[in-house]
């Protein structure tokens, strides 16, 4: 028998950054963000939708339609243990909960918290079987999906509009085409209380983009004159191999690590860009971590996670432009009331540990109205003052603290 299923959301943002003093920002963000989620299914196969909209009020720019999961699902056997998926989808290949090096496949939307950034859906197909032996997944993506990232009037932004970007597919040879070939492998598997994952990613890497610099020019009378300068993000072909491995022991605590490699398959290939010439660096990125789960005397859970992150290969400078958290501490505290309002109370403190006065504070509260109605509020601090002439890591965040106030309504 079919089965159908369908929820949505309707949610009332807003949120007001400290001032800057420029004009040309925008300090104050008032959104409306609605979300729907379609299931459908019957004995032999499934389909999915989920996907959001948000327009804001004062920012034009950062109204987006993002598609997460479009997709249709086909088993091969009855018992579900063979199947093919074709379509848009999330994948969440992450353990751990700030940190996510093994994480790679889905583009992100910059406009969001920069530890657990919004994920665009990535089209694909995707063959799996589980086996006794664990499960295998392997997947086609042929198309390359560029980040959304922040304007020129956002505070979460770079200050500058950056133009369409360039894949670079070969040495010497670039393209504005969105379509690839590009291919993934995933096993995962259940061995005693430790679940393990390992995969092997050959794509055009939107993480570790280098963002060049071009002088633009027009003809002016008889002269060709500079008139600006054109910002282009360049993505390049990688080879990822990683895999995460979480491990519960007794007594409420679990061990985390994920790690992933980057071998950039074009890393002779020059861009010019406003810290000079640059090109991709391979790199290898581990996260290790910890959680302490212990229930409180009012009925109420708590939970302790303490992560660290680092990135390995480049010198110190180019470790800093290749990962915002490129050797990182977090240490967050979770406090879940299990009352009748689902109140909740998170904060975390992310740390450079390589880098002098580079620090994320992060507060958030949640509570239900009743039933239907929710409430999210909370405030991020960004204190990291720049160090050299250009903005570098979390440095392009200083001073971009804001509060928050979302409401929500559920359907």
């Amino acid at each position: 028998m079919a089965q159908f299923q369908d929820s949505g959301e309707l949610r009332f943002e807003t949120r007001k950054f400290k001032d800057d003093e420029i004009d040309r920002t925008i300090d104050n963000a008032i959104a409306v963000y609605t979300r729907a989620e379609i299931k459908y299914a019957k004995e032999s196969s499934n389909a999915t939708f989920r996907g959001y909209a948000l327009t804001d009020g004062k920012d034009k720019t950062r109204d987006n339609l993002t598609i997460e999961d479009l997709f249709f699902t086909y088993y091969l056997k009855k018992d579900e243990s063979a199947s093919i998926a074709a379509g848009y989808k999330i994948f969440n290949w992450s353990a751990t909960e700030a940190f996510h090096p093994a994480d790679i496949l889905n583009s992100q939307n910059y406009d969001s918290n920069i530890e657990s950034m919004d994920k665009i859906g990535e089209l694909n197909i995707d063959t799996s079987f589980k086996t006794p032996y664990g499960n295998f997944s392997l997947l086609y993506l042929p198309y390359a999906q560029s980040p959304k990232y922040p304007q020129q009037r956002s505070r979460l932004g770079a200050s500058v509009n950056l133009s369409r970007p360039v894949w670079v597919t070969k040495k010497n040879e670039t393209n504005l085409q969105n379509w690839h070939h590009q291919g993934a492998f995933k096993y995962s598997n259940s061995i005693g209380a430790g679940d393990l994952s390992l995969h092997a990613v050959y794509h055009l890497n939107t993480v570790n983009p280098i963002v060049g610099k071009r002088i633009v020019y027009e003809n002016i009378l008889l002269f060709s004159l500079p008139v600006g300068v054109e910002f282009t993000p360049y993505y390049f072909r990688a080879l990822q191999l990683g895999g995460t491995y979480q491990y519960a022991l007794d007594g409420g605590w679990l061990i985390k690590t994920e790690t992933a490699y980057r071998d950039f398959l074009d890393d002779e290939v020059i861009i010019q860009t406003l810290k000079g010439n640059q090109s991709p660096k391979d790199h290898g990125i581990v996260a290790v971590g910890t959680e302490y789960g212990f229930s409180m005397q009012n009925a109420g859970e708590s939970n302790i996670v303490l992560e660290f992150q680092t990135l390995v290969g480049p010198n110190k400078l180019s470790r800093s432009e290749l990962s915002v958290f490129q050797n990182d501490v977090m240490l967050g505290y979770r406090l879940a009331l299990n009352d009748t309002l689902g109140r909740e109370f998170f904060a975390s403190l992310i740390r450079d540990i390589e880098r002098q006065n580079e620090t994320l504070y992060n507060f958030n509260y949640t509570q239900r109205l009743n039933d239907n109605w929710k409430i999210k509020t909370g405030f991020r601090v960004f204190d990291a003052p720049k160090k050299g002439t250009y903005a570098t890591g979390l440095e392009a965040y200083h001073n971009a603290h804001y509060v928050f106030f979302n409401l929500s309504r559920f359907f």
